[in-house]
């Protein structure tokens, strides 16, 4: 007896029910592989140097210092501002410069290799750059080299093996007439002291000087009609290689070498 037409629809509509099962399943298999694997991407990214997620990564450096092993440095050290103790006996002749520009001093031969040995212990001078900046403001005719760049190379506590580098940067601005010196220094400290940022030390008569002030690592002076800036940097480490401040360089050398300048003015 041939089948009956219900019982074959019946067995299709079963075969129908069997395939949308099977393909709903394995679509519900592969969508669970897909977010397994998902999460774990995510979980292996978290454990990258530098991720968001987190993780085993090296911390860099922030406000406060880091290092490269993963933990924060200490914080730099500050220490005070060292001064002399008296004028320096070996600082050579008068300058006696006077306003007419002819006159002046060449920057580099203001201090001396000798002198910045002693004042920055195991320096080596390694070259000395002249430039001549005077300006129209401060217009000395026959004025020239007024500004020198000493490179020194300096032993450095947290480097036993390797030096450092350092700098110095004197400029004479002006010699003048002890009116006028006042009144352009005057006109700098003014505006130093407005700066909305930086470190501002008035320093008065510390440094031998008519007034002087520190502006972090710059230092301005005038003495009689001499007025003169000092700029100085160091990359070198601190005792034990402690990390130190920008302006550090500045207050550990700073007063001990401008007096060689202020006992030839």
């Amino acid at each position: 007896m041939p089948p009956r037409r219900g019982n074959r629809l019946v067995l299709w509509i079963a075969v129908v029910v069997v395939l949308v099962a099977a393909g709903l399943g394995g679509f519900l298999l592969l969508n669970k592989d897909d977010d397994s694997n998902t999460a774990n991407a995510g979980a292996s990214e978290s454990g990258k140097p530098g991720a968001s997620g987190g993780g085993t990564g090296t911390k860099g450096g922030d406000a406060k210092g880091g290092d490269s092993k993963g933990g924060a440095s200490a914080a730099p050290v500050d220490r005070p501002m060292v001064f002399p103790a008296a004028p320096p006996a070996d600082a050579g002749p008068k300058f006696n410069a006077t306003n007419d520009g002819k006159t002046w001093p060449k920057a580099c031969e203001m201090l001396t290799d000798t002198q910045i040995g002693k004042v920055v212990k195991g320096a080596k001078v390694k070259s000395k750059k002249p430039d001549t900046t005077v300006s129209v403001k401060y217009d000395y005719p026959g004025a020239v080299d007024n500004q020198c760049t000493f490179s020194l190379e300096v032993p450095d506590p947290g480097e036993a093996k390797y030096p450092s580098s350092a700098r110095i940067e004197l400029t004479l601005n002006e010699v003048g007439t002890p009116a006028t010196a006042k009144g352009h220094y005057s006109e700098t400290k003014r505006d130093r002291t407005r700066k909305p940022f930086g470190v501002f030390e008035d320093l008065g008569t510390k440094l031998g000087t008519d007034d002087a002030f520190r502006d972090d690592a710059y230092i301005y002076f005038y003495k009689g009609p001499y007025f003169v800036q000092v700029y100085l940097s160091s990359s070198a480490s601190g005792p034990g290689g402690a990390r130190l401040p920008y302006d550090d360089f500045a207050k550990q050398v700073g007063p001990t070498l401008i007096g060689y300048l202020v006992a030839r003015m």
